[in-house]
This record gives structure tokens, C-alpha cells and sequence, in this order.
């Protein structure tokens, strides 16, 4: 059974926070939104279409997040991962097992460019290391 009663929620909820935080700056043109909408094919009339309704996208973001890292927070638990270093490990493993091969099948198959899975990649694997660390560290 999960250990819920051991999970710090405050740091779940910081993790959540910075991962939309950052994700929108990962995502803006001071960093690689251009070159994500080019990847992704995207006109600047579609962007502008899918910045106006964004706000479903963005709940889903957050509710995914949350899933993310309380999971990662049972792992850790589980796995005895009580250090910021340990937790970089934890999401280093899971963004190597599970998230990169996974989202690189689907850019494979959705015949968009590398440069879509790299940008989403990193990105991921940004926000893993990130909520490992804390997570194992916070526990």
C-alpha cells in the first residue's frame, strides 16, 4: 500500500508550482517557443489560437504534475531516496526508462521533427531531476 502519510505534500505542491512556472518560460520566446512552434509546424496564428484557449491544457498540465510527483514521492519513499542527490537519480532513471523512450516513440510516429521530441525532452527531463531532488530531499 502507499505510503501517503509520509508524503511531504508542501513539497508536491512546490513541485507542481515550479514545473508550470518554468514550463511556461521553457515553452516562451525568451527561451524555445519559437523553435517549438516552428518543430511543431505552428503558425503564429495558431499559436495565438492555442494561447486563447489554453486554460484546459493548463489544468491538465497541473493535474499531471501532481500525479507526477506524487508518485515520485511514493518511489521515493519506497526506494529510500532521502538526499537531493539520490532524487537527481530517481528522475534521471525514470526520465531514461520511461518518459524519453516514450515520448520519442510518439515523435517517431507523429512524423514530427527530432528537434519537437529534444525541446519536450529536455524540458522533461528538467522538471524530473527537479522534483526528485526535492522530493527525496523534502522527505
Amino acid at each position: 500500500m502507499p505510503p501517503f502519510g509520509l508524503i511531504n505534500y508542501a513539497a508536491v505542491a512546490v513541485c507542481v508550482v515550479v514545473a508550470m512556472a518554468v514550463g511556461a518560460l521553457w515553452h516562451s520566446p525568451f527561451l524555445f517557443g519559437r523553435i517549438w512552434m516552428k518543430a511543431y509546424g505552428y503558425s503564429p496564428e495558431e499559436a495565438a489560437a492555442m494561447r486563447r484557449r489554453a486554460l484546459p491544457a493548463y489544468l491538465i498540465s497541473a493535474a499531471s504534475y501532481l500525479l507526477m510527483s506524487l508518485a515520485l514521492s511514493v518511489l521515493a519513499i519506497w526506494g529510500g531516496y532521502d538526499t537531493w542527490a539520490k532524487g537527481l537519480q530517481l528522475g534521471l532513471m525514470v526520465w531514461v526508462a520511461i518518459v524519453a523512450p516514450t515520448g520519442l516513440i510518439n515523435n517517431r510516429f507523429s512524423d514530427k521533427p527530432l528537434a519537437a521530441w529534444l525541446i519536450d525532452s529536455a524540458w522533461e527531463f528538467l522538471y524530473l531531476l527537479f522534483m526528485g531532488g526535492l522530493l527525496a530531499a523534502w522527505a
